[in-house]
């Protein structure tokens, strides 16, 4: 490896890290089921639609999983472009 080559790699960018800020969950909702073992439940809309919540979401944003029984309000952002027809949340904290 030439020392350009090193130096080039030295020089790269790091990754991109997708921040989100509390302020930035505009969504408002309440826990429908959350499964420990599965490390996934559900959160439902006002308007009555079901948003995909896994554990990794919690675990970014500090939210104990022990927390999310059913009926807790929550504040949440849908991430941009869900995967198929399945809305999912971003990002999470209580309300």
């Amino acid at each position: 490896m030439s020392m350009t080559h090193q130096q080039d790699r030295r020089r790269a960018p790091p990754p991109r890290v997708a921040r989100v800020h509390i302020g930035d969950m505009d969504r408002q909702g309440t826990i429908k089921w959350f499964d420990d073992d599965k490390r996934f439940g559900f959160i439902k809309t006002p308007s009555g639609t079901d948003v995909f919540l896994h554990f990794s979401v919690l675990k970014k944003y500090g939210v104990n999983p022990r927390q999310l029984v059913e009926g807790v309000k929550v504040r949440f952002k849908l991430d941009d472009a869900p995967r198929g027809a399945r809305p999912e949340a971003l990002a999470i904290a209580l309300a």
